[in-house]
């Protein structure tokens, strides 16, 4: 999710990274944005129907980043626990805490409870929009473990872990949408683990493959013909049940990436410039919601000019930047800047 300040920049990730916090933030603007297909007519409801789709895919993308990151390296169970659980935990309860605070500030009918806030931090209620903190901190728990099996796996196994976690986590789920139950579902990875897994492998460990420009292209275009099969297969309903495909996705979205910043390496200016923009992206996470709120004039000023999907991309592109800008600036304090 985030680098630690050592770690060299990696050009393209930080562009994915960006891309990401974008599409997390679109992804809860509702009927605003991300469902605004549904209003649609005939056809036209399509390339929403397509963004909607694709808004789901901004998790995955931070996921196989961290994946890419963390798994390359060999931590300790005590240095797993020190340097990232239980900062994480902290972070969760402090942020949690914070838009508690502000939830009974802003309602006259409740009242500041610890018990509450504990119980809410518990059952994941506090705000929903954190939820991806609950699945990152269970990540880091089994870290050292998939650290220690990854880099001991041979590589030729990996193609197999690989086309048998597409099956099992974007195929066969996909197909119970419309065959009903299945059985082989029992034997399913853990969703986001998986990709974690998909992120380490592309950058260290699949060699000189993902080099090759007909296999970045077909990669690229496969994952773009599933985001469509996805869109139309899910038709005009109200939430895209068929995110199942992001795996397939996000692989062929974060190869295409790995495969430009080969045969055009960014120049230490725009490495500088994204990284700048990656850095400030998990804390804008944490608080998309109050910045989603704090820009909405935005949407309202430019929906009558623009129509509904400019006014929302302009408005989650401003929340994004606003966001990033602040948290940039927090992170000038010194015991916050090692949190985000």
């Amino acid at each position: 999710m985030s680098q630690t300040p050592q770690k060299k920049r990696i050009g393209y990730l930080e562009v994915l990274r960006t891309i990401s916090i974008f599409l997390i933030i679109f992804a809860h603007t509702g009927q605003e944005g991300v469902y605004a297909y549904l209003n649609a007519s005939g056809l036209s409801w399509l390339p929403g129907g397509i963004l909607a789709i694709l808004s789901h895919s901004g998790v995955y993308l931070f996921f196989m980043i961290s994946g890419s990151l963390l798994l390359d390296r060999r931590e300790t169970i005590a240095q797993v626990w020190k340097k990232r659980v239980v900062r994480m935990l902290i972070v969760l309860v402090v942020v949690s805490l914070i838009h508690y605070s502000l939830r009974c500030l802003g309602s006259a009918a409740m009242t500041f409870s610890a018990k509450d806030l504990l119980l809410g931090i518990y059952q994941g209620m506090v705000t929903t929009t954190l939820w991806y903190m609950y699945v990152f901190i269970s990540f880091l728990l089994v870290l050292p473990i998939l650290q220690v099996s990854l880099q001991s796996l041979p590589d030729h196994m990996f193609p197999y872990l690989i086309v048998l976690g597409m099956i099992l986590e974007s195929i066969l789920p996909a197909l119970e949408g419309t065959l009903g139950h299945s059985r082989f579902s029992l034997l399913a990875f853990p969703g986001f683990a998986f990709v974690a897994v998909l992120g380490y492998y592309i950058r260290c460990r699949s060699g000189e493959l993902f080099y090759d420009r007909r296999f970045a292209w077909g990669s690229f275009l496969l994952s773009m013909g599933f985001l469509i099969v996805s869109a139309v297969w899910n038709g005009q309903n109200p939430y895209p049940s068929l995110d199942r495909f992001n795996p397939i996705i996000c692989f062929g979205i974060f190869v295409f990436a790995r495969y430009l910043e080969h045969v055009r390496p960014m120049p230490g200016r725009a490495i500088a410039f994204w990284s700048f923009l990656g850095a400030g992206t998990f804390g804008t996470y944490l608080f998309e919601e109050q910045l989603r709120n704090l820009t909405h004039p935005v949407y309202g000023a430019l929906l009558p000019l623009l129509g509904t999907y400019p006014a929302s991309i302009l408005w989650i592109l401003a929340a994004s930047v606003l966001g990033i800008l602040l948290v940039r600036l927090v992170k000038l304090i010194p015991p916050v800047g090692r949190a985000l």
